[in-house]
C-alpha cells in the first residue's frame, strides 16, 4: 500500500460507483506455512475490506451484527469458511451480519520506537484495532442502505477477535460505535505492554532477516519480502511453540501513548461502556486446543498419542511459567491439582494431572480474565446489561474427544453452521439452533433468552452450553478454581499479558 504500510487505516473513498461483489476480499498478509490458524485465501497488504451477509435487502432497522475474526493477532481471515454467514442469516431474516479484516502479526501489531524514523509510525503497536474502528465507522455511515440500524450494532469477536472487542469497549475512539459486546474466549487482557513487545523482539527479528537498518528500508520491503520473513525459522520457540517469526506474534500495544489504557480493567469499572450491554464467556477446556497444533503438518487422526506426548511438557511447563517467581507456586498449583480427578482417563496414567494443568492455563488465560471482565462491568453501574457463559459442549469426533471443549469450539453453534470443522466433528444439532438465536436475540434486543439472567457478584449465575447438548442457569461453575486462583490475577501475578 506504499506511503499507508504500518499507518493509520484511511476512509473509504465516497462513491456513487455500481460495482459487483461477487467474491471476498483478500486476507491480511501472514505466513502461509507452519501455521494452524492460517487463512488459505488469496493474501496481500490490500486487505482491508469486508463482507455483509443478510437474507434480503427489505424493510429497515434491522440489528445488525460485526464479527472479528480470531487467529492470535496473527492469523486468518474474515472470509474463512467458518466464518460463513449463510447459515445464520438464512435462519435470521430480520438480521445482518458483517464481517471485517483487519491487518495482523508484524504488519498490525510491532513497536518502531527504538528504529531509526520509526516516530513516523506512532499507531503500529495497534493497527489491527483501528482497522476495525475504521470498518464500524462506515457501517455506522452505510449500513442504513442495506436496511440495518445504525443504532444497533453488535460486535462480536472469538480468541484475538474477542481480545479486540475488549480493546474496542476501552477505546475512546471507538465510542458510540457499538451498543453490544460479545466477548468470546477472549477480551482485553490479550494485550502486551511495551516491555513485552521489547521481550518479544519481533522488530529485532524483522530487521536481522530483512537486513533492513531503519525505517526507510522496511518501508522499501516488497510484500514478497515481509511474507519470506514471516515464514523464517527465528530459532526461538513463540508462545504456542512457532519457532517462525509469524509465530513471535504480538498483541496490540496498551498503555505507552496507545488508544488501550494501560490497565483496561480500570477503565471499565470508571465507566468506559457501562451503558454497554456485553455478554461474555469461555469454552470448558480451552488450552486443549493446542494438542492438535503440536505438528501442524501431521494428520492427528493418525498421530494423536504422539501429539499429546509433545503437548504435556508443553502444558505442564506453561502451567508453572505463568506464576513466574511467585514463592508459593509449587503449594498452589498442587492444590489445584486436587480439584478435579482424571484417573483412569486414557492419557491420565501415562501423563499425571495433564487435564489439570490444562485447566490451569485456561483459568489463567480466558476464564478468570472473563469473570474480570464482566466484574469491573458490573462495578461501572452504567445501563448495560452483563450476562456469563460457559460452553461444554466438546468436540463430537471420536478419536479427537479427548480434546473436550476446546478453544474455538462453540465456532459454529454460534454462526448455525451444521458442516463445523472437518477435523472435529459436526455440531450436536439439537444444540446448534439454541446457542445461534441466543447470539441473535441479545444483539436484536439485549436479551439472549432462553432463560438466560443477567450476572451479579453475589449468585454468579451462568448460562452453561451443556456436554449433552441441554442449556442450564448454573451459579458460579467451578467456584473452588476461581476463589483460589482469582487473586493472583488481580494481583497481576498472573495474567496473560505480563
Amino acid at each position: 500500500m506504499g506511503d499507508l504500510r504500518w499507518k493509520a487505516p484511511q476512509p473509504a473513498e465516497p462513491s456513487n460507483e455500481v460495482f459487483e461483489a461477487v467474491d471476498f476480499g483478500p486476507s491480511a498478509v501472514q505466513s502461509k506455512s507452519g501455521a494452524e490458524k492460517t487463512s488459505l485465501r488469496e493474501q496481500s497488504e490490500a486487505c482491508l475490506t469486508l463482507d455483509l451477509w443478510t437474507k434480503n435487502m427489505d424493510g429497515d432497522k434491522k440489528p445488525v451484527m460485526v464479527f472479528i475474526h480470531g487467529g492470535s493477532y496473527a492469523f486468518g481471515g474474515s472470509a474463512d469458511s467458518q466464518y460463513s454467514g449463510q447459515y445464520l442469516t438464512a435462519a435470521h431474516e430480520n438480521l445482518i451480519l458483517v464481517s471485517v479484516n483487519y491487518r495482523v502479526n508484524l504488519l498490525g501489531y510491532i513497536d518502531f520506537s527504538r528504529v531509526e524514523g520509526g516516530e513516523e509510525f506512532p499507531d503500529s503497536g495497534y493497527l489491527g484495532v483501528l482497522d476495525v474502528i475504521e470498518a464500524l465507522k462506515w457501517i455506522k455511515e452505510n449500513i442504513s442502505a442495506f436496511g440495518g440500524d445504525p443504532e444497533n450494532v453488535t460486535i462480536f469477536g472469538e480468541s484475538a477477535g474477542g481480545g479486540t472487542v475488549g480493546c474496542l469497549l476501552v477505546s475512546k475512539p471507538a465510542e458510540g460505535l457499538f451498543q453490544r459486546a460479545i466477548l468470546q474466549s477472549g477480551d482485553a487482557s490479550l494485550t502486551y505492554p511495551i516491555e513485552k513487545f521489547e521481550k518479544n523482539m519481533q522488530t529485532e527479528y524483522l530487521m536481522k532477516i530483512t537486513g533492513a537498518k531503519n525505517m526507510n528500508d522496511l518501508m522499501a520491503l516488497s510484500t514478497e519480502d515481509i511474507q519470506k520473513a514471516l515464514e523464517t525459522d527465528t530459532g526461538k520457540t513463540g508462545p504456542e511453540g512457532n519457532s517462525q517469526l509469524a509465530g513471535l506474534n504480538n498483541h496490540p500495544l496498551r498503555g505507552n501513548d496507545s488508544i488501550i489504557p494501560e490497565d483496561p480493567y480500570e477503565a471499565l469499572a470508571d465507566g468506559a461502556s457501562k451503558d454497554v450491554d456485553i455478554m461474555i464467556g469461555t469454552t470448558a477446556d480451552e488450552w486443549r486446543y493446542w494438542i492438535e497444533c503440536m505438528y501442524t503438518n501431521l494428520d492427528p487422526h493418525q498421530n494423536l498419542d504422539k501429539m499429546v506426548d509433545k503437548y504435556y511438557p508443553f502444558i505442564q511447563e506453561r502451567a508453572y511459567d505463568i506464576l513466574g517467581d511467585y514463592p508459593e507456586k509449587d503449594e498452589l498449583i498442587k492444590e489445584f491439582l486436587k480439584m478435579e480427578n482424571f484417573d483412569g482417563e486414557k492419557y491420565s496414567d501415562k501423563y499425571p494431572h495433564i487435564w489439570n494443568y490444562a485447566d490451569l492455563n485456561t483459568e489463567q488465560a480466558f476464564r478468570l480474565p472473563a469473570i474480570k471482565t464482566a466484574e469491573e462491568h458490573l462495578a461501572a453501574g452504567g445501563k448495560g446489561k452483563t450476562y456469563m457463559y460457559l460452553f461444554e459442549k466438546g468436540v463430537t469426533d471420536e478419536v479427537l474427544e479427548i480434546m473436550g471443549a476446546c478453544h474455538a469450539v462453540e465456532i459454529p453453534y454460534v454462526f448455525n453452521n451444521p458442516i463445523g470443522y472437518e477435523d472435529l466433528g459436526a455440531p450436536d444439532k439439537n444444540l446448534l439452533s439454541d446457542v445461534s438465536s441466543a447470539w441473535v436475540n441479545f444483539a436484536a434486543t439485549g436479551d439472549p433468552g432462553h432463560g438466560w439472567t443477567e450476572y451479579n457478584t453475589e449468585t454468579r449465575p451462568t448460562m452453561i452450553f451443556g456436554g449433552d447438548g441441554t442449556l442450564k442457569m448454573e451459579d458460579d461453575p467451578k467456584s473452588e478454581a476461581r476463589i483460589l486462583l482469582m487473586p493472583l490475577f488481580e494481583n497481576k501475578i498472573m495474567a496473560w499479558g505480563n
